[in-house]
């Protein structure tokens, strides 16, 4: 079996049903066909306190194939403590279990940039009318969640993501912008087939921005992410078919782990910003003294 690179998305429900037919994990499974294998770990229902006995589960110890692990929760945190105290967990709580699930991944996985991604907004309407469909008599006439508290477990995940350093998506100010975003969700708090992809938008994006080492740029004739022109830092198992001949030579052109031969993943970041400085820094120091030498000569 190759090793391939891995993305995990860990979650709750956002994360679970991102596989659903047209799901934004299922989108982003098709922008990184060949180059790296993405995993779900989603599990509905649950909170950031429930995650933390998973985490040994998904993320080994020294699993050097990690090179993105998206976390998002605060959906199931955010339910309000008189409606739903087997879910409710106090802000500062969740504050906490970030962080310790963000440190975790970091000590366990070496090459894993991590994308700390907020819950998103809720219709409570909607979501009431599911309550009452599901509880039937037992429905207390109360929404357990509300928009506002949302906004606010999000708000806290971008303190946890600053505080760690790492990049941060809040899904939940993003939503905000949208003119027509209670079409996003399919019963007011999980997502539609259109929140699904605005969400994998929004996710890629993010790793355009801030993970170019990881990044896919698609074929612009066709859009695909894996053919001869697209592109990325990621080898992609198998040669292209343009450079294989009708005897098959040049199938294993390609080393499809050839980046996990050297120095770390996230090393080879490093390095790459490093030598970016150093480049600078000495054209800089070039230019001055090219100044310093006409200065005088004029002089």
């Amino acid at each position: 079996m190759i090793n391939y690179p891995a993305i995990v998305l860990f979650g709750d429900s956002l994360t679970q049903y991102s596989f659903n037919p047209g799901g934004w994990g299922e989108r982003l499974a098709d922008r990184y066909q060949r180059r790296a294998d993405v995993l779900k770990r989603g599990y509905a229902g649950y909170t950031s306190r429930w995650a933390l006995p998973l985490l040994p589960k998904i993320f080994a110890k020294g699993d050097s194939r990690v090179v993105l692990a998206v976390v998002c929760f605060g959906g199931n945190d955010a339910s309000l403590l008189e409606e739903n105290p087997r879910q409710h967990v106090p802000i500062e709580e969740f504050e906490e279990n970030l962080k310790r699930i963000v440190k975790y991944v970091r000590d366990a996985c070496c090459n894993a940039h991590i994308l700390l991604m907020s819950n998103g907004r809720m219709v409570e309407e909607k979501w009431t009318e599911f309550l009452k469909k599901r509880q039937g008599g037992k429905f207390s006439g109360n929404c357990d969640r509300t928009d506002v508290m949302h906004g606010e477990y999000a708000a806290a995940s971008g303190r946890v993501a600053a505080d760690m350093g790492c990049s941060f998506l809040n899904l939940h100010k993003a939503m905000l912008s949208e003119s027509n975003w209670q079409a996003l969700f399919s019963d007011g708090l999980h997502l539609s087939e259109a929140g699904h992809a605005f969400v994998a938008t929004k996710v890629l994006q993010k790793v355009h921005e801030n993970f170019p080492l990881i990044d896919v740029t698609c074929c612009r004739f066709s859009g695909s992410p894996a053919n001869l022109r697209s592109s990325s830092p990621l080898v992609q198992h198998g040669a292209w078919h343009d450079n294989i001949d009708a005897s098959g030579a040049g199938v294993l052109a390609v080393a499809p782990t050839a980046w996990l031969q050297s120095e770390s993943f996230v090393n080879k970041s490093f390095v790459m910003a490093t030598i970016s400085a150093l480049v600078a820094f000495t054209t800089g120091l070039i230019l001055g003294m090219r100044c310093q030498t006409l200065s005088r000569f004029r002089h």
